[in-house]
């Protein structure tokens, strides 16, 4: 099964390097829902919280399983919005990213370059999505194909996820 979001004809893919590679990842699903940017742009987002698992599920985990997809999903969107703001009501404070390079960066320097253009993300593609929840911690894993502009360079790249999750009053937020 592969997920895509869309930016206005843009091909679908993109959503931080840095999020995968520091355990971040993207959300399944079937189906898509528009949703407007704050430029006033429309993106496409998969309507994963429909299609969580092939697998047959407890109620109670499934309904966890579509929570932690949702958190996934705001914080890609917020990401393609540059939405800062939204990014930190996302994450953990210590949440730290790392680059394919190797590069590691604090929750505000890899904000920071979102919001000044250094990175820039316009939609992605979810590859075999997994979630598994156990208590107050889920983790996302699968693969993902980004199309972005990171520090200048414009491609498309695949690569595994295993992002993380903790659950802070009431909320599914990405930690390390």
């Amino acid at each position: 099964m592969a997920v895509s979001a869309t930016r206005k004809g843009l091909p679908a893919i993109a959503i931080s390097l840095a999020l995968l590679l520091a355990g971040c990842a993207s959300a399944p699903g079937h189906g898509s829902q528009a949703v407007q940017s704050e430029s006033g742009e429309t993106n496409s987002l998969s309507n994963s919280a429909s299609a969580v698992s092939q697998r047959e599920s407890g109620g109670e985990t499934m309904e966890e399983e579509r929570a932690v997809i949702a958190a996934y999903e705001a914080m890609q969107q917020a990401m393609v919005d540059k939405d800062v703001e939204a990014m930190r009501a996302l994450t953990t404070e210590d949440k730290t990213f790392t680059h394919m390079s190797g590069k590691t960066q604090t929750r505000e320097e890899f904000f920071g370059e979102i919001a000044d253009g250094t990175l820039n993300y316009f939609g992605y593609t979810v590859h075999d999505p997994r979630v598994t929840v156990e208590a107050d911690r889920a983790t996302l894993a699968g693969s993902t194909t980004l199309d972005a502009r990171v520090y200048g360079t414009s491609g498309s790249w695949t690569l595994p996820m295993n992002a993380h999750f903790i659950k802070q009053n009431g909320r599914w937020i990405q930690c390390d």
